[in-house]
């Protein structure tokens, strides 16, 4: 990441369908770990920073036990404002925050009918 990044969220995935650990850790480090049934679907994790100006997150790392891999859906970066300033109202560019979940759902759409026809 880069820039001043005070918040982050994603979903994750394992590939197989069982559950399997995962964890997040953020450059700070602060993990999460959840355990994640891939048949049922997605997990979200979120890292903020609650100091405004700074520690900012630079990275997250995600392991997951599943040997074959797992997938990183719908994500958010919030680079200042809100949590900086509470009278800020400004609102996010609704065409590209679109556009990423879509983006997000057709890959996933994609890696389960891939699933689904093996």
């Amino acid at each position: 990441m880069s820039g001043a990044t005070e918040a982050i969220y994603f979903y994750e995935e394992p590939s197989q369908w069982q559950p399997f650990s995962m964890t997040a850790t953020d450059s700070s480090g602060t993990t999460v770990t959840t355990s994640i049934n891939g048949d049922a679907g997605s997990g979200g994790v979120g890292f903020y920073e609650s100091v405004a100006g700074g520690p900012y997150l630079t990275s997250i790392t995600v392991t997951a036990t599943d040997p074959t891999g797992f997938a990183i859906g719908e994500f958010g970066i919030n680079s200042g404002g809100a949590l900086d300033d509470p009278e800020d109202t400004s609102v996010p560019d609704l065409s590209s925050t679109v556009l990423l979940l879509a983006m997000g759902l057709g890959g996933l759409f994609a890696f389960r009918r891939k699933r689904v026809t093996q």
